[in-house]
């Protein structure tokens, strides 16, 4: 099993990120997310739920310049709101982008593919990120002055963030936990409208141990028998299938 051989020559190639994130989807034909933890020890009672709403503008000005926007409102009070932009290789930044001091620029790792990512994050309260996405109020509101710069300067739209529009909800189950040599685990579990569902395993760690992270992470896939799904895709890509068809708003 030759999950995440090249990482190492990858990195040499797209030059300096902050972090790396492996993840690897595991097949629910084979595995429920419930039995996925027990066996890999992750508690009963840790994992907390939620929902994922994707943003962007009617004409998509989000998507045709790279970008995605995603609001998570958890079930005990937490909410996060990322901006990011994907590309299988590096994107030259803007300057101003560039000098942001919450831009994190990462490079997701699945078994057999990279994409390099630069974001930023807000913690907005809960209950204004979920009135603005469920009841439409003001975008202005809950980002973040460098979220708004970060939007206006890569799709070069200054209505970008006033008229995002919300697709979902996708509900996530989300299990967090330690394993003997690998970092923070996260098993998250999210159910589309159909009824197809992505289990996704995934850790973070910082460049210099990728190497060693990605090993422990198949002995760990190796030892548990946990199968990979035979398609390995970032759970953002099924979910704009999803949107791209009309998930409920």
């Amino acid at each position: 099993m030759a999950y995440w051989d090249t990482l190492p020559s990858t990195l040499r190639r797209t030059g300096s990120v902050h972090r790396v994130e492996l993840k690897v989807q595991l097949d629910p034909e084979y595995q429920t997310a419930a039995e996925v933890a027990q066996v890999l020890g992750l508690a009963a009672g840790t994992g907390t739920a939620g929902e994922v709403y994707y943003l962007d503008n009617a004409d998509r000005t989000l998507r045709r310049s790279g970008l995605v926007a995603r609001a998570r409102l958890g079930g005990e009070g937490g909410a996060d709101l990322v901006f990011k932009m994907r590309s299988p290789l590096p994107f030259p930044l803007p300057k101003a982008v560039r000098r942001l001091s919450r831009l994190a620029v990462e490079l997701d790792a699945l078994p057999h593919r990279t994409m390099w990512c630069a974001s930023v994050k807000h913690l907005p309260r809960r209950s204004a990120l979920a009135d603005t996405v469920r009841r439409g109020g003001s975008w202005h509101a809950v980002c973040s002055a460098e979220q708004q710069l970060f939007l206006r300067c890569l799709t070069g739209d200054p209505r970008a963030v006033k008229d995002l529009r919300p697709s979902g909800p996708i509900p996530v189950l989300k299990r967090t936990g330690r394993v003997p040599g690998l970092p923070r685990l996260t098993l998250e579990s999210w159910q589309y409208p159909d009824g197809r569902q992505v289990l996704e395993l995934s850790t973070k760690c910082r460049p210099e141990y990728s190497n060693r992270s990605a090993k422990a992470l198949r002995r760990l896939l190796t030892a548990h028998g946990l199968a990979p799904a035979s398609i390995q895709r970032l759970k953002t890509e099924t979910a704009m299938r999803y949107v791209d068809s009309g998930l409920r708003r």
